[in-house]
């Protein structure tokens, strides 16, 4: 009546997927928190190397 071996495979092969779904979307998310972080590590690097103390006063950045 049911075939059971090939219930079987199909549900091997949904488990499968799931997982590969799942951990595509982990990387996509740690992906997206690089992003965040980089983008606000960059706005600190330009704050901090631009300004003067915090005064709001633009300087030059020294040659190294």
């Amino acid at each position: 009546m049911y075939n059971n071996q090939k219930r079987v495979e199909l549900v091997k092969r949904r488990i499968y997927e799931r997982n590969c779904q799942q951990q595509r979307h982990g990387i996509y998310g740690l992906s997206a928190a690089c992003m965040v972080l980089f983008a606000f590590l960059a706005g600190m690097l330009h704050v901090v190397a631009y300004t003067d103390g915090g005064s709001g006063n633009v300087r030059f950045c020294p040659a190294v």
